[in-house]
Order: C-alpha cells, then structure tokens, then sequence
C-alpha cells in the first residue's frame, strides 16, 4: 500500500513528465505550395476530432521525388488512438488531400504558378484513376486557393502529436479546420454539396486508394499526377502516374547506356 507521500510523489513526477512532453511539443508547420491530408469522422468515435497531417510539398509528388513510402511519421497510432483499432475498416471515417500553389495569381511557388490547385478523388475502382475535376477558371481556382491557404495557416497553430511531427489533432467546430471546408455543412465550404466550393468529392474512406489531380487552367482537364495509399496500420504509399514513372525509368536506363558506351 502506497502512503500519502509516494503517492504525492508519484503525481508529481507525473505532472513533470507530462508538462515536460507538451513543452517538448514543436508546432506543425505549412508553407504555400504543401500538400495538406485530412481524416474526419461523420460519426462515432473520433467525430470530435479532426487529424491533420502535411505531407510536404505537392511538387514532389508532381515530380516524382516522393515515391513509395512516404516519412510522416506513425501515423497509424494517432488514428488508432483518436478513431479506433478499427479505423482502417469504418464506413463512416473519411479522408482527402488538397493543396495550393498559392493564393496570388503573381507568385510562383515551386514550379507552379499561383493558384494551381491539387486535389484528391476516391478511385471507385482501384488503380482506376478515374475522370478528374473539369477546368476552373484563375476566379474559380483563386477561391479555393484562399480556402487552403487559410486552412493551412490555422494548421500552423496547432501543436505536433507525439507520433508525428507533421501531425496534429484540430477540433472539428474550430475554425478553418479541415472538416469546415467540406460539404455538406462545412460552414467555409462555400454552401451546397461542393467540397472547397468547387469539388464534388475529395474523400473516400480510408480503404480507399486517392487519385491525386492537378487543376491549373479552366480549358485543360487536370492531369493525374498518381494515387495515395494507405495500409491497415496507417503506411502512406504514394504510386505517380505510369507514364512518368516511365519516362523517369528510360531516362534512368538511357543514362546508363550512355556510360557503358562512354566506359
């Protein structure tokens, strides 16, 4: 039996370990030109919580420089914990990934000039990257470019998960969060049933496979740019579109023949 002073100091020493870890705690970070990825659920539990995560910059996704595994950390334990042990398999747990450029038509970000957009599109059937969002015009690209920039300036105040330092957990009534720019009902979304006021359908549930498109001209269709993955204990895979893939293949094989016949 513990006598009142070992239970003091053990409530002690555990104050100190828990107020050591929030001041360890960094904030999570966005900068114009990031990919940001969402999971909300519609219900049960877990619905009060929105999980955030930032998975770095959309052009290294449009230029094949993260493939395969992508590094955000253990993720799979912040949904675990926030969503279930079973979150891999819920109907109603949802997830997506949008970015932007920038929201200033004059500024160039990364390669891309502002206001180009990426967003995702559950594949209905997998590896089927299916028929991307029609053109929008620089008005409409603008718009959502606005949504996201504000989205990921409210991110920037949050603080990371203990699992990821990419991540963070956002309250699903605060404002700006990632739920509030979804519809139905998110009160940034622009009203209606268009997600970011613009799109039909960002999310699928998480045993769905994401198609990543880029959205740049209201005459163009947007390119697939590949498709995000995410396994039973929360692996992010990302897969870019075959004929890039390829064509960075060829170079690769080119390259080497080029030195054969130089050797």
């Amino acid at each position: 039996m513990k006598t009142p002073m070992v239970k003091s100091l053990l409530t002690l020493a555990a104050a100190c370990a828990v107020g050591a870890a929030t001041a360890n705690a960094a904030l999570v970070t966005y900068s114009k030109g990031d990919l940001l990825m969402g999971f909300q659920a519609t219900s049960g539990t877990g619905s009060s919580t929105v999980y955030v995560v930032n998975l770095g910059a959309a052009s290294n996704y449009r230029d094949d420089v993260n493939t395969g595994t992508v590094s955000i950390g253990d993720i799979g334990t912040d949904l675990a914990a926030i969503y279930g042990a079973n979150w891999n398999t819920r109907n109603d747990l949802f997830w997506g990934i949008i970015g932007t450029s920038s929201n200033i038509s004059s500024e160039t970000v990364n390669g891309d000039i502002g206001r180009v957009l990426y967003v995702s599109q559950p594949q209905v059937t997998t590896g089927d990257a299916g028929v991307g969002p029609a053109g929008l015009n620089a008005t409409q690209r603008g718009d959502v470019a606005n949504k996201v920039v504000a989205m990921g300036g409210t991110f920037d105040n949050y603080q990371s998960t203990g699992n990821s330092s990419v991540a963070a957990s956002e309250g699903s009534g605060d404002a700006n969060s990632w739920n509030s720019y979804l519809a139905p009902g998110g009160v940034n979304s622009g009203g209606g049933v268009l997600d970011y006021g613009a799109f039909s359908q960002i999310e699928g549930t998480t045993s769905q496979t994401l198609s990543l498109f880029r959205v740049f001209s209201a005459t163009s269709s947007s390119s697939f740019e590949g498709q995000f993955s995410l396994s039973s204990n929360g692996t992010l895979t990302f897969v870019p579109e075959p004929t890039s893939a390829a064509l960075a293949g060829l170079g690769t094989v080119l390259l080497v023949f080029r030195r054969r016949r130089s050797a």
